[in-house]
């Protein structure tokens, strides 16, 4: 009989798929150089034309005020995303950030990659909301060490032995 909190099977391969899309992706952009800050303002700018009052608000105060940092952050969301998902370390909070990433990249990405992006964030979501870490991954070892608001375990403790 399954613990009530362990997550089926394929959940965990659901998530072990996304970390190594994730980290694939993040380790092509860190080695190949691809998408610049030059890049990233001409997507958001194409995205921008037909987007609604608050999609193009954040489209040109945030996105466009700083490219560079926005890529960094989302080069460093995809690097913390692939090693958690594949490790299975902190997949709640990991999965609930990554879908907010993901939902970004689906809005002011580039065209063709709308998909992909939307399904990758309802991966992590169903990853995040299951504790897809505990079936198979370091969060069976991590939540009852670290605080619940971290883990967002709601205080629940599982003792090791």
């Amino acid at each position: 009989m399954r613990e009530a909190n362990v997550p089926p099977w394929g959940l965990v391969l659901v998530r072990l798929a996304v970390g190594w899309i994730a980290l694939s992706s993040a380790w092509h952009w860190a080695q190949d150089g691809l998408f610049d800050g030059r890049e990233l303002t001409f997507v958001v700018r194409q995205a921008l034309e037909g987007k609604g009052a608050i999609s193009r608000w954040w489209g040109e105060t945030v996105l466009l005020a700083n490219p560079e940092a926005v890529l960094f952050l989302w080069k460093s969301m995809a690097f913390v995303t692939g090693f958690g998902f594949l490790f299975g370390a902190l997949v709640r909070p990991i999965g609930a950030f990554a879908v907010l990433f993901l939902l970004n990249a689906a809005a002011f990405g580039p065209d063709g990659s709308e998909r992909l992006a939307l399904l990758l964030a309802v991966c992590c979501l169903g990853c995040a909301s299951s504790h897809a870490g505990r079936g198979f991954g370091l969060d069976v070892l991590l939540d009852p060490t670290l605080p619940s608001w971290l883990t967002w375990t709601k205080g629940r403790r599982r003792t090791l032995f």
